[in-house]
């Protein structure tokens, strides 16, 4: 087990504190299963980690994501990831808070 430093903006981490989040999608690996972060002094840990297309994360996993639709989870993800395409390849890092 290793502790990474995973980022979240104000609003996405409070929907990890509240369990509306449970996975998020970055453009490079930011850890394995097993490895563990924290937020607001709670820890979390990394389940799995798969790779997807925008396309599939935006549709299948917005609620995951902490979205209430997708077209909110599409328009963040451009936001944070301007050149990104429904084709572009993301790596899902699914968690669970720590017991």
């Amino acid at each position: 087990m290793t502790t990474i430093d995973l980022k979240f903006s104000p609003e996405m981490a409070r929907a990890v504190l509240e369990g509306r989040k449970c996975c998020t999608s970055r453009d490079l690996k930011k850890g394995d299963p097993g490895d563990e972060f924290e937020i607001g002094g709670v820890r979390f840990r990394i389940i799995a980690v798969a790779s997807n297309v925008v396309e599939n994360i935006v549709v299948h996993l917005y609620g995951a994501e902490g979205f209430g639709h997708p077209s909110d989870c599409v328009e963040e993800i451009f936001r944070i990831y301007p050149e990104a395409t429904l084709h572009t390849i993301l790596h899902v890092h699914f968690f669970a808070r720590c017991p």
